[in-house]
């Protein structure tokens, strides 16, 4: 049964916008201009100029800050209701939903990300047909480097307790070859999820995106001065007019993004607000990350109607206390495990734990072709090869025995005479 868990520019000019954008020049002109204030509207092939810079180079500033941090960290995932955004953001909610929390580990580095979750609630099956089910709950354990992604579950289902670890091209189509992973995600059940890489869009680093279908769109930057830019993209999709404000901070010298603001309104007048906010931020290198990230977002649930917006905090105490080492990058996993996606005569194990750079693509893309991932026995996988000098010893101790079996029977000969 299939288990289906819950929920440009040319890099030359991207380079030179950057480069343009943060030199002492560049700094030195900013404070020279007395219209900081001004809206500059990008609408269309004939966009302004500064306007449509700024926007790329803020695209671009993105895109390479997310190449560049690198950071180790455990963290603590909760949620809760709170009356309003404001209320939301200070932490100031009404209720929070302890039993609903999520602890693990979030590592970027080394050219991989992983991402783990332990859900303090047991598995449950939410929905099922003969063929498939959604299952909340699931704990999971994701890395993936530029070629080859692991993902390992624990326990995959309420009444199996047996885990799973499957290897996959990273480049593997998924829901029916509709999509991707994109290049900073870790695996598909932490794609999407609230991080300090993640704060809004269809994926990492799409918060200045404009989806396919949009129609009417406007892009403006709103504010562009010495201690933050914000981008405003407006557009249509879906009978919905999305109003979303990006906002970059500039007080690290690295331009970060420090919020995301969205706004939908539907054809009947129906409103839909969103925020989400980065707070204490720590310089790893690479540049500035969120330790913690909260975001608020229109839930009504008329069980507490006094509590209109759900919230979301992702926090950790230690990010940016050490960078990351290989060893950040196993995946720990228990003896009953069945490994799927690799050659039986493989060995993905590093110290006993799963290593994604010890698969070999060429490997993982054969045996997907082949039309089956077959497990790898997790005995067999665990077991250390012999060595040469094993080799050696086993054959020296035969020929003893058999040197010894030989001189008894001659002796006894000899008596037989």
């Amino acid at each position: 049964m299939l288990m289906r868990p819950l929920p440009a520019l040319p890099c030359a000019l991207a380079s030179l916008l950057i480069v343009a954008l943060f030199s002492n020049d560049w700094k030195a002109a900013r404070a020279q201009q007395t219209q900081t204030s001004a809206e500059e509207s990008v609408e269309g092939p004939s966009a302004a100029v500064d306007g449509e810079q700024t926007i790329a180079a803020m695209r671009a500033a993105l895109r390479q800050w997310l190449q560049d941090v690198e950071f180790v960290c455990t963290y603590r995932w909760t949620s809760g209701r709170a009356s309003s955004i404001e209320a939301a953001l200070a932490r100031k909610w009404g209720i929070e939903f302890q039993e609903a929390a999520i602890e693990g580990v979030f590592n970027k580095g080394l050219g991989k990300v992983r991402v783990s979750a332990d859900y303090s609630a047991e598995p449950v099956i939410v929905s099922q047909t003969a063929e498939t089910a959604e299952v909340a709950n699931l704990d999971f354990d994701e890395v993936a480097n530029s070629e080859v992604a692991l993902r390992y579950m624990p326990r995959l289902n309420p009444d199996k307790q047996r885990g799973e670890a499957l290897f996959t091209p990273r480049d593997l189509p998924f829901d029916k070859g509709r999509r991707v992973l994109g290049p900073f995600d870790a695996g598909w059940h932490s794609r999407g999820r609230l991080s300090p890489l993640y704060f809004s869009g269809p994926e990492i680093g799409a918060e200045l995106d404009v989806p396919d279908a949009a129609s009417n769109i406007v892009q403006t930057v709103v504010r562009n001065d010495q201690q933050a830019i914000v981008i405003r993209l407006q557009y249509k999709e879906r009978g919905y007019q999305h109003d979303r404000r990006v906002t970059f901070s500039l007080a690290w010298g690295t331009p970060v993004i420090e919020s995301v603001e969205l706004t939908m309104v539907g054809p009947a007048g129906d409103r839909w607000q969103s925020k989400t906010q980065g707070f204490r931020f720590v310089q790893t290198p690479g540049g500035p990350v969120a330790s913690i990230v909260r975001n608020a977002i229109t839930n009504r649930d008329p069980r507490h109607p006094e509590l209109p917006f759900a919230v979301y905090e992702w926090r950790s105490d230690d990010l940016g206390q050490r960078t990351p080492t290989h060893a950040d990058f196993l995946v720990p996993i228990h003896q009953q495990t069945d490994i799927y996606g690799v050659a039986k005569t493989s060995n993905p194990l590093t110290d006993g734990k799963l290593d994604v750079d010890k698969v070999d693509l060429a490997a993982v893309t054969t045996r997907w072709a082949e039309g089956g991932v077959g497990p790898v026995p997790r005995d067999a996988a665990a077991a250390p090869r012999a060595s040469r000098w094993g080799y050696v010893i086993v054959i020296v101790n035969v020929v003893a025995l058999a040197a010894i079996i030989a001189f008894y029977r001659w002796r006894r000969a000899l008596r037989g005479k």
